[in-house]
């Protein structure tokens, strides 16, 4: 093995010739290149993660407001049929057709970005690429 520094010299003087500290500083900068390729990689993975679970969890949010406003729709019918239905036992006279209930259309609500998001075209969900600014989707698309 050879000596790294001088003794007598108290490691002032380095023994390494040119070639072996040309081969140490290319080992060196290779070795923190590498790092900071997996540290980005790193980076996106978990920026891929996020968006994947925000995606999921809106999905479920939609999901939950579609069976809650079903329900509720449906909650309103029985109550309207069953104001029909005292009315008539009441021996009552019906006077009015009770109207059928509405069908609402479901609306796709508007994409979710969280405030940390910096300004940028973003996929809308919709298959168009759409201009969020920082604080808000615009109705600029490409």
């Amino acid at each position: 093995m050879r000596k790294m520094t001088s003794i007598s010299t108290l490691g002032l003087v380095d023994f390494r010739s040119d070639k072996e500290r040309t081969a140490k500083y290319t080992r060196d900068t290779r070795d923190a290149t590498r790092e900071a390729i997996e540290a980005q990689e790193a980076a996106a993975k978990y920026a891929r993660q996020t968006r994947n679970a925000t995606r999921v969890t809106v999905v479920q949010n939609m999901m939950m407001l579609d069976q809650q406003r079903r329900q509720l729709a449906q909650d309103r019918v029985h109550h309207v049929e069953s104001q029909a239905n005292a009315h008539i036992l009441a021996g009552g006279q019906q006077q009015q057709s009770w109207p059928e209930p509405q069908q609402i259309a479901p609306q796709a609500p508007p994409p979710y970005v969280p405030d940390s998001i910096p300004a940028g075209w973003y996929d809308d969900g919709n298959g168009t690429t759409r201009w969020y600014d920082g604080q808000r989707w615009t109705p600029h698309t490409r």
